[in-house]
């Protein structure tokens, strides 16, 4: 992993892990729906046992070009790690209650990509 700029005095002997970035794009068919849809994956991001284990999420609307291939909606979310990753998709019941709240809004279609980074650049 490469960590730009990160100065010499601040590396340690065995940097941590990079954590894992989910980020579903889902394609709603009426952009009427993006709000909610935004206030139901906000209701989602608690503790959850107690415990945060999601370390963050960026979450909106796409911006409207053709770029963006008829997705409307992207979120972003950051895990420690791939298990705790793995346990929201499969097990948080936050999330299964989510999915369960985006079918009727208009969900045609979903792509989901994960990654681990490799570059990190931080101003």
């Amino acid at each position: 992993m490469y960590l730009h700029p990160f100065p010499s005095t601040l590396q340690s002997p065995t940097p941590p892990l990079p954590p894992f970035f989910p980020s579903p794009y889902l394609r709603l068919q009426n952009y009427i729906y993006l709000s909610q849809s935004i206030n139901y994956i906000n209701s989602v991001f608690v503790l959850q046992d107690g415990k945060p284990y999601i370390l963050s999420l960026h979450a909106g609307p796409t911006k409207d070009d053709q770029r963006n291939q008829g997705y409307t909606l992207v979120a972003k979310s950051e895990f420690a790690s791939e298990a705790d990753m793995w346990y929201y998709d499969t097990e948080d019941k936050a999330h299964q209650e989510l999915k369960v709240k985006l079918k009727p809004l208009g969900l045609e279609g979903m792509m989901m990509v994960y990654y681990q980074p490799e570059v990190v650049s931080v101003l």
